[in-house]
This record gives structure tokens, C-alpha cells and sequence, in this order.
């Protein structure tokens, strides 16, 4: 059988369930949507990635870079909290005719109701168990960010994202703003086995133009899934 990320051990009596231990670890993985967030040793997962760039105090240059990311779930590793803790290691190319270059190390652990993930060592609570449309939670509720609700807007849906089909896709809304000042936009799209397929952040600052309001700068960040292997 292959090897699979560790659960809680508050799971363990979830695993009596009268199937074979193969079936056993799907059956709880689909019922509680562990599979959203796969973290089994050797899970790698590409991205291509677009990030534009208005900066107003540049004259309005628009600057547009694009990439390629890896994410690959290297190891685990006990952290300060006694919890077994899953590496992942990220990374980095212009495109596909350049080698990999490890770009960063994040970290991600599962709960018996949410999965963490540490970017840039700021601590997200990405995922919540199970997941049901509508659901909300505070993200930053392992940070000291001030509170960022999060919300489940769809969920098991079949959905094709970046001309890859996925059967069970969930879709977590993290931020939807816009008003005189600012408008901010951040969306996560999770595909059953292969986990996170699609991410989306805007974040702008309006100001006067004449006499009406325009977005003078902005960042707008994607990643769309290119593969994925477990």
C-alpha cells in the first residue's frame, strides 16, 4: 500500500470503519476531505505563475513576470509544538527549458479540523474539515494578522482549471473588498488528490484621477496547476 501522510491521532477510531486498510485511509480521506490537501511524502505539484506589477510612483509602469513554481512535500520533521510537520520545498524557473532552482521551504501540518500552512514563516490556516459550502473561520487565526475571514463559497464541484479536469474541486474565498481606497481579492481553488490547483491575489490602492477614483497601483498574482503526482 503507499505510504500516506500521517493524520491526527485523534482519527485513529475514524479507521474502524469495516473496509480494508486500503480503503480504510480513502474512505476517511473522501468523507472528511483530507484529500484536498494531500501531504504524503514525494507529492509534487507545478504551477505557472503570473505576477503584474502597477506602480504609480514609477509613472504607472505596468511590469509583468512569469514563472514556474514546484512544490514538492520532501520530508517530515517533529516542530517546536511536538507536531509532525511536512517540508515542502519550492522550487523556481523562467520556464520549461531551465533546470529547478530551490527557491523556499514552507511547511504544512493537518489537524483533526484544518490544515496550516507556514509561507514565508507566517503561519495560515488554509483548510478547514469537513468542508461545507459556506463555512467560515478566521485564516490568520495562527498569526498576528488582524482578522481575515475565509469562506467556502463552493464545494465537490467538477471543474477544469487550466485545461486539467478535476472531478471534486472546493473553493475557499479569503478576501473579496472594494471600495474608495482599496480593492483586495484572494481566492484558493483545492482539487480532491491533488490540492491546491489555483490561487488568485489582487491588492490595489485608488487615488484621484481628475475627478474620478482609479486603481494608481496594484499587484495581481496568479498560480494555475500545469501537473501534479502523488
Amino acid at each position: 500500500m503507499k505510504t500516506r501522510y500521517k493524520l491526527p491521532l485523534l482519527l485513529l477510531p475514524l479507521l474502524l470503519l469495516p473496509f480494508s486498510s486500503c480503503k480504510k485511509d480513502a474512505a476517511v480521506d473522501s468523507y472528511i476531505g483530507y484529500n484536498y490537501f494531500p501531504l504524503n511524502i514525494g507529492h509534487e505539484i507545478i504551477y505557472d505563475v503570473d505576477s503584474i506589477v502597477k506602480n504609480d510612483f514609477n509613472l504607472g509602469q505596468v511590469d509583468t513576470f512569469r514563472y514556474q513554481i514546484k512544490e514538492v512535500v520532501e520530508s517530515y520533521f517533529t516542530d517546536n509544538e511536538g507536531r509532525e510537520t511536512a517540508r515542502l520545498e519550492r522550487y523556481k524557473r523562467t520556464d520549461s527549458s531551465e533546470p529547478w532552482i530551490i527557491h523556499k521551504v514552507w511547511t504544512a501540518n493537518l489537524t483533526l479540523n484544518s490544515a496550516e500552512k507556514k509561507e514565508d514563516n507566517i503561519t495560515y490556516i488554509k483548510f478547514i474539515f469537513p468542508p461545507k459550502k459556506n463555512r467560515k473561520w478566521n485564516g490568520n487565526a495562527r498569526n498576528e494578522n488582524e482578522e481575515q475571514e475565509y469562506k467556502i463559497t463552493d464545494t465537490h464541484l467538477a471543474e477544469t482549471v487550466n485545461n486539467i479536469p478535476f472531478d471534486s474541486v472546493t473553493t475557499v474565498l479569503q478576501a473579496d473588498e472594494d471600495n474608495i481606497v482599496y480593492k483586495k481579492y484572494e481566492i484558493e481553488k483545492y482539487a480532491a488528490k491533488a490540492g491546491l490547483v489555483y490561487k488568485e491575489q489582487f491588492n490595489g490602492k485608488y487615488g484621484l484621477s481628475g475627478s474620478s477614483y482609479v486603481l494608481k497601483s496594484y499587484t495581481h498574482y496568479t498560480e494555475r496547476i500545469i501537473s501534479y503526482k502523488n
